[in-house]
């Protein structure tokens, strides 16, 4: 009987076992969907904020582009309309007063970049950020918006100082103000008389202020804006695929982002006529220093060079350094691309780079190329300027001129990847 009621009792003891074991797995079945149904959720709402922060990354990319697109059609006039003031004949044409007046009443009309960030502080506010720590697309997120606010406070400090230009001259006791913001009233028959009227509005210094500060302060606003585009572009499309980490599309891409304190050097020399605040334009001949640069025209930057036994115009590395012969690393670019053209057909330019310890004897490789008169793309391999350490320049183009008079212009140079 004793061993009948232990054989229950191990029977039922096993039963009742298996019915624990049975519920503890359905409790931790019942935790496991719970804890997928949670995560399922973070995972979507997480992604809906990525969402939202990819329409507003859109948005402001679209913003900047304009942007871009209005600062340097307005730096690449300054070159011209600097030069026509101190080397023209001080008579101006309604088409030159149209190009000044317009010129000023854009720098004056503030432009500001007013991005979105209405994803970006929900996704902070939501607690979902920390699902990104550590992962490539927190990082990105981080240079981007980073970079944003320091776009915002460079603008406000640019804009402050047009905002004071612009007020001086509107305080300015100046007559004719109407005709000069309208030249499209101005009578041709009456230009002569108002050329001294023009002239004073042309030449104030609250004019020659926006122009000089849109001179020396848009290149590098307009540098930000590039990497803002390219960080901006590749965020995108990494929230759109999904993918929290980088791929090699957008590592290649982000290789394009500019930083403005390392030793790589800045790729656009020149645009559209205007030479980039990242370098130095110096002009030698036979007697010494020499100012071989000529009237610019506009878009366009013009070299005249005398009729004498040689002659060269260089740019180096601009920087803050204390150096003598400041360098920048190159030899991550490819080759140097040059739009140039000339008077005459078949015309020979002599293109050159020098490193920090090249000496001054002419014994630099020059790379010839030859101009049309035509606007024309030249690309050469950075492999054949022979004598140039590129990793460590210091006049990283420059043009040599021999013996007889010529005369070329150029619109572009760059540095290719």
């Amino acid at each position: 009987m004793t061993l009948l009621k232990e054989n229950k009792f191990r029977k039922y003891l096993a039963y009742a076992t298996g019915e624990i074991v049975l519920v503890v797995i359905g409790i931790l079945i019942a935790l496991q969907i719970t804890n997928w149904n949670q995560e399922r959720q973070e995972t979507a709402s997480l992604e809906a904020y990525l969402t939202s922060i990819s329409r507003n990354i859109d948005s402001d990319l679209n913003e900047i582009r304009a942007l871009t697109e209005l600062r340097e059609q307005l730096f690449s006039r300054l070159p011209y309309l600097w030069d026509n003031i101190e080397y023209g004949d001080n008579y101006f044409t309604i088409e030159e007063v149209t190009l000044y007046s317009q010129t000023a009443f854009k720098l004056m009309d503030l432009k500001y970049f007013i991005p979105d960030l209405s994803g970006y502080d929900s996704l902070k506010n939501s607690g979902f950020l920390n699902k990104l720590q550590g992962k490539d697309l927190e990082l990105l997120l981080y240079q981007y918006y980073s970079l944003v606010e320091e776009i915002k406070i460079m603008e406000n400090n640019f804009n402050e100082v047009l905002r004071e230009g612009a007020q001086q001259y509107r305080q300015a006791d100046l007559d004719t103000n109407f005709i000069f913001f309208t030249p499209s009233y101005i009578n041709p028959g009456k230009l002569d008389e108002l050329q001294v009227s023009l002239l004073e509005h042309i030449t104030h210094k609250s004019i020659t202020l926006l122009y000089e500060h849109a001179s020396s302060h848009s290149d590098k606003l307009i540098a930000m804006y590039d990497n803002l585009n390219v960080i901006g572009q590749q965020l995108r499309r990494l929230i759109l695929k999904q993918n929290k980490s980088l791929d090699d599309e957008a590592k290649t891409a982000l290789n394009d982002v500019y930083d403005f304190n390392g030793n790589i050097g800045y790729p656009s020399v020149m645009k559209n006529g205007a030479t980039n605040i990242s370098f130095f334009i110096t002009g030698f001949d036979q007697s010494g220093p020499a100012e071989i640069w000529g009237f610019n025209g506009l878009y366009q930057a013009d070299i005249r060079f005398k009729d004498m036994a040689w002659g060269v115009q260089y740019y180096t590395v601009n920087t803050d350094t204390m150096l003598e012969r400041p360098s920048k690393d190159y030899s991550v670019y490819k080759s140097l691309r040059i739009e140039a053209k000339a008077p005459i057909d078949e015309q020979e330019l002599l293109v050159v780079m020098k490193d920090a310890d090249d000496p001054d004897d002419g014994s630099e490789t020059r790379v010839p190329i030859m101009l049309s008169t035509e606007w024309q793309y030249y690309d050469i391999p950075l492999s054949e300027f022979k004598t140039a350490d590129l990793s460590n320049l210091f006049m990283p183009v420059g043009f040599v001129f021999l013996e007889k008079a010529q005369t070329v212009s150029i619109r572009n140079i760059e540095f290719v990847k």
